[in-house]
């Protein structure tokens, strides 16, 4: 009599809805990837002005609301806010997927077997926007338009796809809304907090990359 077999130990991996890509998909179109950037762009302006703000209060640069820097502290901020952006995106992309700005485009990142990224690559994916953002973000536009999974460099390092994802209205618009908050109140925060702080530089500034930095007045 033959003796039935055992049946065969699970074998540890990612669960079918994190492995099997959904129905719904797609690669998402150029048009909403810019949409997310716009949105993206409101934290980011955020986290420089925050940034600049409190370096120029340390250092010397306040210009009755805005700031101006130039050498190591110019190269400062520079360096913290890269830093605070690259953490933003790529813990984001990680731990669910999306910015504010993908959320409020209704779209994802995902690997391309499936699934949520992993740090690392969450991190060389973004790591290379320093490339894909040459020229106002021409080089991922290009690579994004010739590539069939809509790909840009970062992406097509990281083994990434950026996919469409339905998302509610409502969320989507208080995506929006908490990325303009984010921009609006780094301004007043920072009006009221730093605008006496600190030495003050001659004249408003203006931008310079890697040689000067300067924020907005606060009431422009």
């Amino acid at each position: 009599m033959a003796t039935p077999l055992a049946p065969e130990a699970p074998v540890a991996g990612p669960t079918a809805a994190e492995a099997v890509p959904r129905p719904d998909d797609a690669p998402a179109t150029l048009l909403l990837r810019a949409a997310g950037q716009v949105v993206d762009g409101l934290v980011a302006f955020a986290v420089f002005f925050l940034v600049g703000m409190r370096v120029a209060a340390r250092y010397g640069g306040l210009t009755g609301g805005g700031f101006q820097l130039e050498g190591g502290p110019a190269f400062l901020t520079i360096g913290l806010v890269g830093l605070v952006l690259l953490a933003y995106f790529a813990l984001g992309e990680a731990l669910v997927g999306a910015t504010l700005g993908k959320v409020a485009a209704g779209i994802r990142v995902r690997r391309q077997e499936g699934g949520r990224l992993s740090l690392a690559r969450a991190v060389i994916r973004n790591v290379l926007r320093l490339v894909d953002g040459l020229a106002l973000y021409l080089v991922g536009m290009v690579v994004i338009m010739v590539t069939p999974g809509r790909q840009r460099l970062g992406d097509l390092a990281a083994r990434a796809v950026v996919v469409r994802r339905p998302t509610p209205r409502a969320v989507q618009v208080l995506a929006v809304i908490a990325a303009l908050a984010l921009a609006v109140g780094s301004v007043v925060l920072s009006a009221r907090t730093g605008g006496g702080e600190g030495p003050r530089a001659q004249a408003p500034g203006r931008f310079v990359a890697a040689a000067r930095v300067s924020g907005p007045e606060a009431g422009a």
